[in-house]
């Protein structure tokens, strides 16, 4: 794949889910729906078929890429942005079409958004790095990130 996209992982009141984006003309655009992990060590079979469902968006014309669902706050079980929001962080799996980065988002306390915290740098990887070394590095970072 050329263009862009991201995996990325939630975590939110102690559930595991994965959302697929890919990109839009204001930055990535999340699919719909979620892929839920029981565990992180089930974490890599949901980041193939988070792909699995880039690939497919990618085949489809741009227009075609986003087709109506439920945004990813709602599959996973939550009412609102803000009531998600409150309780969500975030390891994203981000391939661009130089490299690839793995930053941890964090909510932002004054506004209602996920953001990306100096407690956990962004890190740049090669652009073909393998799904399964994505994984563990994922899976380290939400080890050490506190519930």
């Amino acid at each position: 794949m050329r263009e862009p996209y991201s995996l990325d992982v939630f975590r939110w009141k102690g559930q595991l889910f994965v959302s697929p984006a890919v990109g839009s003309p204001l930055g990535f655009k999340n699919l719909s729906g979620v892929i839920a992990v029981a565990s992180r060590e089930k974490l890599l079979p949901a980041l193939e078929e988070a792909r699995a469902r880039v690939e497919a968006a990618l085949a489809r014309p741009k227009a075609e890429r986003f087709p109506d669902g439920p945004s990813y706050f709602v599959a996973a079980g939550a009412a609102t942005w803000s009531e998600f929001v409150r309780d969500a962080i975030s390891v994203s799996i981000s391939y661009r079409r130089n490299d690839t980065e793995i930053s941890v988002l964090v909510r932002d306390p004054n506004h209602k958004r996920l953001e990306v915290t100096d407690a956990w740098p962004t890190t740049t990887y090669p652009v073909d790095l393998p799904l399964g070394d994505a994984a563990r590095v994922v899976s380290k970072l939400l080890e050490e990130i506190p519930e």
